[in-house]
């Protein structure tokens, strides 16, 4: 018997590129049927919001480790983390049961005992989620450079990942294995290219802090009024309400709320923007691409440059250059030979995001 164990901070039944990877995870290893070993797969999370996005898998056991509340954020956070730990002990057994753990965040490889890294039935996998400064800052492969060591693997997402991986691992004398496994997009790739149009879209979280969602404005004041920009996405409500209270007096700028059938979205637009300050892969991006759509975006992590071939399906522009964001939308709107060439290039790439050839990556890193 094979137990696979994920561990995130939301349930992956949520909204959100790290929910829909370990859904993905999940839903790979259930096709996988393997005619002689059991698979049992325990999701371990902290935070469930009131509105699920997607059903629960099959073969699947949710536990969700509930901690004390606090008002100071760091003391609500390491309580999560030992009360994890102390789960984590729990669900791992005695006999001969090979277990496979799979975390997102580099910190939680503090609270997972050596002792669980040195068994021959424990296999620990790292997962590249977020861009590599924020995922792993140099501290914490100092601090975590041991424990690294007895990992099974890191997952990244692209060659320019892997890159900045391999340099930062021989740095610091860690010898781990990386496997490149993009993301999967869950979309089917449409069959005939986008028509242009004036109309712009972007399906995001709803938070300032990362999303930078009012750069998206300042970019269409650059742009003339017959172009509009629809923004789908969740979030806080209190996020929600100041994108509203935003874009009161734009005339051109609509939030729609949540995306409940993204290729039903996509196919009403010609163009997709993001202006994150970093992101992991980005999923929506991929999912736009499949569906033909154009990209601009600012180039501010290493995957844009895998997803964006820059001047072939889109474009990346310098973080907060506003003008020559709105002029690359410009040249990919206001040309038909452009548009439509940069349309099926889209489509074209979007191969490299199959949900087949990324599960198959997943059993081959996973040795199911």
């Amino acid at each position: 018997m094979i137990q696979i164990i994920t561990y995130h901070s939301y349930i992956s039944t949520d909204t959100g590129g790290v929910e829909s990877l370990i859904r993905f995870i999940q839903d790979t290893v259930n096709k996988r049927n393997h005619p002689t070993i059991e698979t049992k797969i325990v999701e371990l999370f902290h935070i469930r919001k009131n509105l699920t996005h997607e059903s629960p898998r099959e073969n699947v056991i949710y536990k969700q480790i509930t901690a004390p509340f606090s008002q100071i954020p760091i003391i609500s956070s390491l309580a999560r983390k030992i009360l994890f730990k102390k789960e984590l002990n729990k669900l791992l057994p005695k006999d001969n049961i090979f277990n496979i753990i799979i975390i997102t965040q580099l910190k939680d490889l503090f609270f997972i005992d050596t002792k669980i890294l040195k068994n021959k039935y424990v296999n620990v996998y790292l997962v590249q989620t977020n861009r590599s400064d924020i995922w792993s800052p140099n501290f914490l492969l100092k601090l975590l450079k041991k424990k690294i060591n007895k990992c099974a693997a890191l997952s990244v997402y692209t060659n320019f990942d892997y890159e900045i991986y391999n340099r930062l691992f021989s740095e610091f004398n860690i010898n781990l294995d990386i496997n490149i496994i993009p993301r999967s997009c869950k979309l089917s790739t449409a069959k005939i290219p986008k028509k242009m149009s004036s109309k712009i879209v972007s399906i995001t979280r709803i938070e300032e802090r990362q999303k930078k969602i009012s750069s998206m404005l300042k970019i269409m004041d650059f742009l003339p009024q017959r172009y509009t920009l629809d923004i789908y996405g969740d979030g806080e409500v209190q996020e929600v309400n100041n994108l509203k209270k935003l874009i009161t007096n734009n005339n051109n700028i609509r939030y729609m709320g949540v995306a409940h059938d993204v290729k039903k979205v996509l196919d009403n637009y010609a163009l997709f923007i993001m202006t994150s300050e970093y992101e992991g892969f980005g999923q929506t991006l991929i999912e736009a691409r499949s569906q033909g759509l154009p990209i601009v975006l600012f180039n501010n992590f290493p995957s844009a440059q895998w997803i964006i071939k820059d001047g072939e399906n889109g474009f990346l522009v310098r973080n907060n250059d506003y003008i020559t964001f709105a002029k690359k939308i410009s040249a990919i709107l206001e040309s038909e030979n452009v548009y439509k060439k940069m349309s099926n290039n889209a489509l074209k790439f979007s191969s490299e995001t199959e949900a087949n050839l990324v599960a198959e990556k997943w059993i081959d890193h996973l040795k199911l």
